[in-house]
Parts: structure tokens; sequence; C-alpha cells
């Protein structure tokens, strides 16, 4: 699952260049070819789409039941590159899900989020490292794997954040599987 993403670039490229089956979650996406009409198949992206946002742990998206749930319940990665105020859900989503994921944050939005805190000064979230220290803090205990970072080779914002998590996720139930 790509979140976030709006125009479905890395959602684009996993699935043309690499065959991967993607689903881009993002409450406005701009990822159609609108050099055709929407009667043309090329109009449509290469992978799935749900336009609706991602909040808290996803929690409420889920709770749609059908294939969105499915969708989401089913996913083997979560990504979002330099995706807003999806940042943080991502990571909600991941840890609940326990599913794998890797984000770059960008945005920091201290008007959005004033409840950040930074778990140690206990200083509000104000700046890009303090808010990438915020999202480490998320890291789950041990025994659990902890969140990694690594550095991207571009220019800007470059700090992903990933995590695999020790044990596997959890499955859908029978009944879930044949909504």
């Amino acid at each position: 699952i790509a979140l976030s993403s709006g125009n479905g670039l890395i959602s684009r490229t996993l699935s043309e260049k690499y065959g991967v089956k993607c689903t881009l979650i993002d409450p406005n996406p701009r990822c159609y070819n609108k050099r055709y009409s929407k009667d043309d198949s090329r109009y449509l992206p290469p992978f799935d789409v749900i336009a609706e946002p991602l909040n808290g742990n996803g929690e409420l998206l889920q709770s749609k039941g059908g294939p969105i749930r499915k969708t989401i319940r089913n996913c083997s990665l979560i990504i979002g590159l330099h995706p807003d105020q999806a940042t943080e859900p991502i990571v909600e989503l991941a840890l609940s899900l326990r599913v794998p994921f890797a984000i770059i944050p960008c945005c920091v939005m201290p008007s959005l989020f004033p409840y950040r805190i930074q778990r140690i000064s206990k200083e509000p979230v104000r700046s890009y490292s303090s808010f990438c220290q915020y999202l480490l803090d998320l890291s789950p205990s041990p025994p659990e794997n902890e969140f990694e970072t690594a550095n991207l080779q571009f220019e800007g914002r470059n700090k992903v954040i990933f995590w695999k998590p020790r044990r596997t996720k959890v499955n859908l139930t029978r009944s879930e599987q044949d909504e």
C-alpha cells in the first residue's frame, strides 16, 4: 500500500517496472492519465486506488468493510513518500497490522498536531529533526525489532524510517476473506 502519494509515482513504478500489486490510498489521488477520456482504459492507473484518508491507526478506514478492509488487512508493506498528515497514521497502521513500513517524513505541521511531544525532553515537535525523533520514539519495545533509519541518495529530505516486524502480521479470518 502506498499512502498519500497522490500522483501514484511509487505505485506506478512498483506496478509497471517490477510487477508488484499495489494500492494507492489518498483522499485526493492525482494518478489518472488525463490525456485519455474516462471511457478509455488507459485513463486508469495500473494499480488500485482507494480515495479515502488514513487517520489514526486505520480502524475507521478498515471499518468500511469489504474490499477496502480486505486490501488493508492483506497488505505486506506500507510505503509513504512525504506523506504529510498520513505519516504518523502509517506508522500506527503498520504496527497494528504487524507489517513492514517505510516512510520518508517531510512536513512537520505543528499547528495541525499540537499533541506531538518529545518523549524525553517533553518539548513540542516543531522541527524536522524533532519530528523524526518523535516517529522513532513510536518504535515497539523489545523483543520486537526497533525502527531503523537510512539516508537515501537524493537531495532534500531523504531520511527513510523503516521497520520490519519480528513476528508476522495478523491474518484475515475465514469470514473476512469471504467479504
